[in-house]
């Protein structure tokens, strides 16, 4: 099918009938000005009928990438209906809208959409390429959302991207025995042997399809699973430096236990264990004010950071962000950069944002999480699932700790963390990395049995 796509002289990508608003819809991708204030009943009508022609059973499909990037940018049309328009002009834009007429002291900067689905991100051939080396693990992670009727295809849909997926000897096979877990741990195996452990950040916790999650070891992602993705700390260079564990060099591998089960053995050391966490509602992202003023948030991060100051361990000092922040109308109001700067969150910010621009940021960094701190009163977000007595992992290798349950004789994986205080590769200080990469580890460092 690639190579049909790709020969094709035009590409119609025919996205359904007119309905509803869909008309006005493409008007809006058409002609709206980035550079414009929209008044808010029209800001919010040209936002909900943006948001709601994505959401289109078309834009939701793994398999629909390879139309885009395979084709010949220029030739490829959108149809709805008897509209006709240029693939072209379906890019991801921010409109303004005067909010003040809802009562509010800053306009809001709209995403159409509001979140961008991967057909409009995954580029085209011409212009963009793609390795598995460098890319798998980002494609896999951006179509966490889409939808495939064969759970395998989460998987094989991104081959045909690939330049070297043959010689990388990614292959779609879908013989009948070749299960959806056969499919997902071989390629997390891929993953380790290629990426590293910080591939282990994919892990996130939502269930997928029924009795995948419960078949799957706890270091293998659940990519039948349609969720947003959440790891966005762990992955690539753009919360860099983070480098928990002072190296990239991986001492781990899969092997088999005495059932045939796959098992990684991955070696690190314990750096801290969580004693109290805290969940954050909805709310505390998307209003300031009450995350500000809300005692138990704020006391539980406050009480880590006066003890540990207390303690003489005044190097734990408060993040700064090098940036000046210009609202957009008059405002009074503590924004998120400056409870972001106080819990520790590492916010890839511009300067250049509005209000709400940062909240979207801080709300993508922190759904499926919460706030924990650790036996040593560090303070930091881990995953929803963890739970009071997991361990702080430090993994060799790994840009980030990793939280682990000790279970009998082994550990289960429940996700990256990030820990402010452990993420310069302090867990490390005063040993030699020289003793961890031998047959054997040695203390302080185990070799942690993950099924």
């Amino acid at each position: 099918m690639a190579y049909i796509y790709r020969s094709a002289v035009c590409v119609i990508i025919d996205i359904g009938e007119v309905a509803g608003d869909s008309d006005y819809a493409l008007d809006a991708i058409l002609t709206c000005s980035e550079e414009r204030l929209y008044d808010l009943r029209q800001g919010i009508r040209i936002r909900d009928a943006v948001n709601k022609l994505y959401e289109r059973s078309w834009f939701q499909r793994v398999w629909v990438l390879q139309e885009i990037y395979m084709a010949n940018k220029a030739e490829a049309i959108v149809l709805c209906g008897a509209r006709v328009l240029p693939w072209s002009a379906s890019t991801p834009k921010r409109i303004w809208v005067d909010s003040r007429e809802a009562q509010e002291t800053e306009h809001w900067h709209v995403g159409l959409p509001y979140t961008v689905p991967i057909p409009l991100a995954v580029g085209n051939h011409q212009t963009r390429q793609y390795t598995a080396r460098e890319d798998l693990m980002s494609l896999l992670c951006q179509t966490r959302t889409c939808a495939a009727t064969d759970p395998r295809d989460k998987v094989f849909a991104l081959f045909s991207l690939l330049s070297d997926a043959a010689s990388e000897k990614l292959v779609a096979d879908y013989a009948e025995s070749h299960t959806t877990v056969q499919v997902y741990t071989e390629i997390a195996t891929w993953l380790l042997s290629k990426v590293g452990i910080s591939c282990l950040s994919f892990v996130v916790e939502q269930s997928g399809l029924p009795g995948i999650p419960q078949e799957l070891p706890s270091w293998v992602p659940d990519l039948s699973s349609q969720c947003r993705p959440e790891w966005v700390i762990g992955f690539g260079d753009k919360y860099s430096p983070i480098t928990a564990s002072r190296t990239t060099n991986t001492v781990a591998r899969v092997a088999h236990s005495a059932q045939g089960a796959p098992v990684l053995k991955a070696r690190g050391l314990v750096a801290d264990v969580i004693v109290s966490l805290c969940k954050m509602s909805r709310n505390y992202i998307t209003n300031t004010r009450i995350m500000t003023d809300t005692p138990t948030v704020q006391e539980f991060v406050r009480q880590s950071y006066r003890r540990r100051l207390l303690r003489g361990e005044v190097h734990l000092a408060l993040p700064v962000y090098a940036q000046h922040w210009v609202p957009c109308t008059e405002e009074t109001r503590i924004h998120p950069h400056d409870w972001a700067q106080e819990y520790g969150l590492p916010l890839d910010l511009t300067g250049d944002e509005s209000d709400n621009d940062i909240a979207e940021k801080i709300m993508a960094f922190y759904v499926g999480r919460q706030l924990g701190i650790s036996e040593l009163e560090y303070p930091g977000v881990v995953p929803n699932g963890a739970q009071p007595g997991d361990l702080i992992c430090v993994l060799l290798g790994g840009a980030l700790p990793f939280i682990l349950r000790k279970t009998d004789d082994h550990f289960r994986l429940i996700g990256e963390s990030y820990i402010y205080g452990l993420m310069r590769g302090e867990a490390l200080d005063g040993v030699a990395l020289s003793e961890a990469y031998g047959e054997d580890a040695l203390v302080p460092f185990h070799d942690f049995w993950i099924w």
